[in-house]
């Protein structure tokens, strides 16, 4: 298993509202908690985001809870190789979606935030305990 935030070297594009990508920590540097349970690891953004991993076809699945902020009116959605196999719908304040999908074979994995559509101010969203897995050795 390989956090998202360790595949740092596989980020090959990423374009963000207002702020740069926090990793495993938000704005303020607070632990995030999600259903009772607190989370060392995650990558915060500012919608409108967009960040994606080129990964070669090396991985199997990947892991994510999808996690509104605390005022947040946010959508995620995850492509892989140019087809959208994820999409959350509308989350708020604190709303969260776990997310596990295959990955076999994929070249490219998009992790995007979209605004709600109410405008993006204090929309921070997360992608919680995040991670792919099944590497394949070269």
């Amino acid at each position: 298993m390989k956090r998202i935030s360790s595949l740092v070297q596989l980020l090959a594009l990423v374009s963000f509202g207002v702020n740069p990508i926090h990793f495993n920590a938000d704005v303020h540097g607070n632990p995030l908690s999600v259903d009772g349970k607190t989370y060392e690891h995650r990558m915060t953004l500012h919608p409108p985001s967009e960040a994606t991993f080129f990964l070669g076809g090396k991985y199997a699945k990947f892991h994510a809870i999808a996690v509104a902020g605390r005022v947040a009116t946010v959508e995620f959605k995850l492509v892989v190789d140019g087809t959208e196999v994820f999409n959350s719908g509308l989350l708020k304040g604190k709303q969260f979606r776990k997310v596990e999908l295959p990955l076999k074979d994929a070249q490219e994995l998009q992790l995007i935030i979209t605004d709600g559509g109410n405008g993006k101010g204090g929309d921070w969203a997360h992608w919680v305990d995040a991670w792919v897995e099944g590497e394949k050795e070269d």
